[in-house]
């Protein structure tokens, strides 16, 4: 039985092995599965990586949704964007 290993382009860590490096763009800070991308986890949902077009893009890709309110989902992406502009 052939099993597809999905890994990093960029840096070589090995996805499927539950590997990657956290200042690389294409693994995108998570191997296959990570926590919410809205919330930080906050919901408690887990996204799944798009492989393929994380490769072929050179950034991560991620699959799923937040289990928050919009509204509360608002103020977190308000919030990061604020906390981001205060960085440059």
């Amino acid at each position: 039985m052939n099993r597809i290993i999905f890994y990093c382009i960029t840096c070589g860590a090995n996805w499927t092995k539950g590997n990657y490096t956290p200042e690389c763009n294409e693994c995108g800070g998570g191997a296959l599965k990570r926590s919410c991308i809205v919330c930080d986890g906050k919901c408690c949902n887990t996204w799944k990586k798009m492989p393929l077009d994380s490769n072929d893009s050179g950034e991560g890709h991620w699959m799923g949704f937040c289990g928050l309110s919009p509204d509360e989902q608002f103020e977190i992406v308000q919030r990061k964007m604020e906390k981001q502009k205060s960085n440059t």
